[in-house]
């Protein structure tokens, strides 16, 4: 065991739990991790995923997603679960070049795909989309995995919809988003009158790792994503 002693990797910082210690060290963002000795250059090592039995001796830090990126008057609402590391590295939703949302938007609306985050900005502007996630917070030991979050923190989606009532669709970015959210927004919309009429669609994910369940095709993800402007 390492003790206390650091590692580096990727913007992220470890520290390991002495099993002897009573104290909780803190803190990680990520179980992938590429482990290098600050100490030791020569001791670079690969990409490593640690193991269950490992982890116990890990302190993970709470994950924070980010503020709505909104536009005049939207009328679709794209929410996800939280970002990725790569997005929360970059500060920048989807910002991961395996994340087919912005090949899928600009292709259903006949435009080229939008390349820097001011670009990206201005197409959802002109086309009334909003982004948010699901979660305010998390912990989520690896920094992508949605399957690994735990202690979530939800937003106040209802809240957000009471105050932004041009909204009339919520695009749920993933089957099992939805089946984890995005049924009981739906339900929760449908108790409130004002609200009762916004559509929310369950979708199938826009990222890569969708690829390997059916969905590499990207005419067949852009067909299922058409609803979102109907």
């Amino acid at each position: 065991m390492f003790g206390e002693q650091s590692f580096s990797g990727e913007g992220l910082r470890v520290i390991w739990k002495d099993e002897e210690s009573t104290e909780p060290k803190e803190i990680i963002q990520s179980t992938r991790l590429n482990l290098k000795d600050e100490k030791k250059e020569q001791d670079l090592k690969p990409w490593r995923f640690y193991k269950k039995s490992e982890q116990k001796n890990l302190e993970f830090a709470r994950t924070f997603g980010f503020p709505p990126l909104m536009c005049d008057e939207p009328k679709i609402l794209i929410l996800g679960t939280l970002p990725g590391g790569e997005s929360l590295a970059h500060k920048q939703y989807y910002y991961s070049n395996s994340n087919r949302i912005w090949e899928v938007l600009s292709r259903l609306k006949g435009e080229q795909m939008p390349i820097g985050y001011e670009q990206k900005q201005a197409f959802l502007s002109k086309h009334h989309i909003a982004l948010w996630d699901y979660y305010q917070s998390a912990i989520r030991p690896d920094s992508s995995n949605d399957k690994d979050i735990r202690d979530g923190k939800p937003n106040d989606i209802l809240g957000f919809m009471a105050k932004h009532p041009s909204i009339n669709v919520v695009a749920i970015n993933g089957f099992g988003k939805y089946d984890d959210f995005g049924v009981q927004i739906e339900r929760d919309l449908k108790k409130n009158p004002a609200l009762a009429n916004v559509k929310v669609l369950r979708l199938p994910e826009t990222s890569g790792s969708n690829k390997n369940y059916g969905w590499g095709d990207l005419d067949k993800l852009s067909a299922e994503w058409e609803q979102i402007f109907d």
